[in-house]
Order: C-alpha cells, then structure tokens, then sequence
C-alpha cells in the first residue's frame, strides 16, 4: 500500500488565468481544480490519497471575494436598476425566485444532513452580508457545483463505478 500526496500548487501567472485581475479586487481565484479530486477517486483501494490545496479550501476562495462588502458585484444591473427602477426590481425579483428554485432542489437532492446545513450556513451568511440576489444566485450555484464534486468523487470512489470515456 502506497500514501500518495496530490498537491494543488500555485500556478505561474498566464494569460488564462485571474492572476493579473484578482489582486486589482484583493481576493483570489474561487474555482477549484477538478482533476485532483479525479484522480484520487480513481487509485485503487490498497493506496491512500491525500489532496492538498496550495491556496485555500473551496468555499474559502469563494468567502473571500463574496463576503467582502467592499467588493462592487454586479455594478451594471445595479446601473440599469437605478436608471429603470421597475424593470430592475422586476429582475432582482426573477433571481430571488431563481435562487428559491435552485436552492429547494439542492436542499432536496442533498441527502447527507452536514452537506445541507453547511450550504444552508453559507448561503445565510452570504445573504446577511449583502442582500444582491445576483451574488447569492451565483453563490448557490457554487453550492451545487461543490455538491455535483462530491458526489462524482463519492460515485467514482465506490466499488461498482465505471468510467465511460466520452472523448
């Protein structure tokens, strides 16, 4: 049985990259790398695998940039609201109902109790901090992409996965 250690390091500046344009916001990138989680799922069972991330947790990096009041989100539906104050209310409330439907249907499709209260604080704490329904939409969809992480991990972990190669 080998311990195998995947690391997630600092990658150099590239063009592809927010390297350059999240220091402008004083944050870093928020999306995680998924090819390490892939890769630990699929060494057999004898090995141990540890993941370690070189910069923060996954919902750290997105904290960092969301809970920052400082931080101007949406600056032009802001804009448009102030210069159509109806049909900007109009659409603040679509994504409210946006939201309600993305976050009744992850709270139900969520069976493990600790996953559902943990997007549950993390939403609450997003939607205290600043109350933009376009930040907490965006927010619940990280919810459900970290959601849809673990279950592709837990899936390709268990002993009757099978790997389909749609290349």
């Amino acid at each position: 049985m080998a311990d195998i250690v995947l690391i997630n390091p600092r990658f150099e500046a590239s063009y592809w990259g927010f390297e350059y344009a999240i220091p402008l916001l004083g944050r870093k990138a928020n999306l995680p790398v998924a090819c390490l989680p892939l890769l630990a799922a699929l060494t057999p069972p004898p090995h141990r695998v540890t993941l370690i991330d070189d910069a923060v947790d996954y919902f750290d990096r997105a904290d960092s940039l969301y809970l920052d009041p400082d931080f101007q989100f949406n600056r032009a539906q802001k804009a448009y609201g102030r210069k159509h104050p109806v049909r900007g209310g109009i659409e603040q409330l679509k994504m409210l109902v946006r939201c309600g439907v993305l976050y009744r249907r992850l709270m139900k499709t969520a069976k493990e109790p600790e996953l559902r209260q943990e997007h549950r604080r993390r939403l609450s704490q997003i939607w205290r901090t600043r109350r933009q329904p376009a930040a907490l939409y965006i927010y619940v969809l990280k919810c459900a992409i970290h959601y849809h992480y673990q279950q592709i991990t837990k899936r390709l972990v268990s002993d009757d996965a099978r790997m389909v190669n749609t290349f």
